[in-house]
């Protein structure tokens, strides 16, 4: 059975449909992503015009000249996504990447992959002692957008990007915490993002539950209920302020965060936002929390959220004394 459509006349409507399937294209990828590829091209780009060489399509041998070029400064985990950032660049353009499918190509990145090796330098988690000294430390007054970040950030396991915008002057509205986000409730607070690293198509809402605690420095709610009330901001305006009513951002808080941490005595190459995140999950986990609501909590949708979790020696200890003690 056929089913004849009929359109009817209408000049100009291949255009309209054009424009719409190439303003889609551009959602490829996230409003993130899509910076972070630039400035990718933008670095092989600059490595053409300084060495004189054919941008596109690239030959064998300029790929892996710039991989080795990328190699003086780079890990090799970050070399990868270099190559696949200008592998991308090549299709956008319809240009050939024969040259990525080479021999030699994929000998020059095993090499350096055995060269640099892959060893993976994470972030020290915060424990609870750390957070105490810092907030026992701060200026309420001047710090209260930074305390309650700090907090937030412990307790909900968020990742940097949905904590905190990148600039102050940029501001996803989707991805990043906003006031009209938190919602106080009579067990403490309840946080909703629409976006994420893992939620990008709308496909899920994520709920995150703040519980106050009583009495203690420490409490997430408290100190955005303090926060709130000295710092004023739009609904769908950033929810971490400065003392001059400014957004704080990701690199703001760390400069901050790695002050703290080093007045404490630790190296604060060691630590960043990242360091909430990782240790909020693992302090939940030796408090006794189910790894599934660990996973939920921090948006992980894999089981990399093992990655995060820091285990002390005398944990493990159990599983050698438990072996020694099977053994007639």
């Amino acid at each position: 059975m056929f089913i004849a459509i009929v359109f009817c006349s209408h000049p100009g409507l291949l255009e309209e449909l054009t424009a719409e399937a190439t303003a889609a294209a551009a959602k490829f990828y996230s409003e993130n992503s899509w910076k972070t590829r630039h400035s990718q091209w933008r670095k092989y780009l600059d490595f053409c015009n300084a060495t004189h060489c054919v941008a596109l399509p690239c030959s064998a041998t300029t790929l892996c000249a710039y991989i080795a070029f990328l190699a003086r400064t780079l890990k090799y985990t970050s070399i990868c996504n270099y190559v696949s950032a200008l592998r991308t660049l090549h299709k956008l353009n319809d240009a050939s990447v024969d040259a990525f499918e080479c021999f030699v190509v994929k000998a020059t990145l095993k090499g350096y992959k055995r060269i640099l090796g892959v060893n993976i330098v994470r972030k020290y988690p915060v424990t609870v002692s750390m957070l105490k000294q810092i907030v026992g430390s701060c200026a309420d007054d001047c710090e209260s957008g930074l305390i309650a970040t700090l907090l937030v950030g412990f307790f909900t396991f968020m990742r940097k990007s949905s904590l905190l915008p990148r600039t102050v002057h940029e501001f996803n509205h989707g991805g990043t915490l906003c006031r009209g986000s938190i919602g106080f409730t009579e067990e403490g607070a309840m946080l909703k993002l629409t976006q994420t690293k893992t939620i990008q198509f709308q496909e899920r809402v994520l709920y995150i539950p703040l519980v106050s605690i009583p009495d203690s420095i420490l409490c997430p709610v408290k100190a955005l209920r303090v926060h709130f009330a000295r710092h004023h901001a739009p609904q769908d305006g950033p929810v971490f302020m400065d003392h001059c009513n400014s957004p704080i951002t990701g690199n703001r808080f760390n400069k901050w965060l790695k002050r703290k941490v080093q007045a404490l005595d630790y190296d604060p190459v060691h630590y960043s936002c990242h360091s909430l995140r990782r240790g909020g999950a693992t302090f939940a986990h030796n408090s006794g929390a189910p790894l599934e609501l660990i996973q939920a909590q921090g948006d992980w949708c894999s089981m990399a959220v093992l990655v995060y979790l820091t285990r002390p020696v005398s944990l493990r200890v159990q599983i050698a004394r438990l072996m020694a003690a099977s053994i007639d």
